[in-house]
């Protein structure tokens, strides 16, 4: 919308890398009110939290980092490939909830963190906080 709606009503456009600067800050805000409201009700795994938080803050860092090497067209392509992933995952995951938020990790922290690091990465390029996409992973991969 950033990229779009701006010029149709005649106002200068954004490059994709002010956009995604703009929703980096407001997605920030909005996943530590997120944060805040569900571990008030008990429903965060702390371990799970602290494992893809620290991975996808730093893949943040470096994808941010690393965005201002690339082209807009690599900006919207990636952010174009991470979109389909997370909707084909959404069709594709348990239709069955699986236990409480505190159940342990199913997989080794390793593997967690390599995941949400390259996560982190690409949502970085892109300026997002990766939860459109992790959301998806937590429920089909792990």
């Amino acid at each position: 919308m950033l990229l779009y709606l701006p010029p149709l009503f005649g106002f200068p456009a954004f490059s994709a890398h002010n956009a995604a600067g703009m929703v980096a800050v407001q997605v920030f805000f909005t996943s530590m009110a997120g944060l805040i409201v569900h571990g008030k009700e008990g429903a965060l795994n702390k371990s799970l939290t602290v494992y893809m938080g620290t991975a996808v803050l730093a893949g943040s860092f470096l994808g941010g980092y690393g965005s201002k090497w690339l082209s807009e067209t690599w900006i919207h392509l990636i952010y174009a490939i991470l979109a389909t992933m997370a909707v084909w995952m959404m069709f594709r995951s348990e239709k069955e909830p699986k236990e409480t938020a505190a159940r342990p990790i199913a997989s080794h922290p390793a593997a967690v963190m390599g995941v949400a690091l390259v996560i982190g990465i690409f949502s970085g390029v892109i300026g997002s906080s990766g939860s459109f996409i992790l959301v998806p992973v937590l429920l089909f991969v792990f």
